[in-house]
């Protein structure tokens, strides 16, 4: 959150410093950036709302379609008038 308790732009870069912009990232990563708990991030990978790629046991998602994924939502996410 930003001063005064708003909620900071969906479109922030991500922090995960020394990686390439396109390069895959944990649930983790994800969670922490979209502000959400591991296991939401998990139910929307399992229902198809976010695109991952299972990798083991895993799931990795790219950074930039998370980013592009965010700021498509970021209209439906604000309240309304």
């Amino acid at each position: 959150m930003k001063a005064g308790g708003a909620v900071e732009d969906s479109t922030r870069e991500m922090k995960t410093p020394n990686k390439p912009k396109n390069e895959a990232i944990s649930v983790r990563e994800v969670a922490d950036f979209l502000k959400l708990h591991r296991e939401t991030v998990n139910r929307m990978i399992q229902s198809g709302e976010l695109p991952a790629l299972k990798v083991g046991t895993a799931f990795r998602l790219n950074r930039v379609q998370i980013m592009e994924w965010a700021k498509s939502r970021r209209g439906r996410m604000q309240p309304e008038d």
